[in-house]
């Protein structure tokens, strides 16, 4: 089974696409919306350059 991230802002939707992966075994470990996710990504970035990484 493959593990994946759901990034959708509609959590409705999010809720019929998860059973919907789970025919075609994949297996949806978290879900965020589309800011949630950018969000991350960003946190992420400045991080590591304040890290000096």
């Amino acid at each position: 089974m493959t593990s994946v991230l759901l990034i959708e802002d509609d959590s409705r939707l999010a809720g019929m696409l998860m059973p919907y992966l789970a025919q075609y075994e994949f297996s949806v470990v978290h879900s965020a919306s589309a800011q949630d996710a950018q969000n991350k990504m960003k946190q992420r970035t400045f991080g590591r350059r304040a890290a000096g990484t």
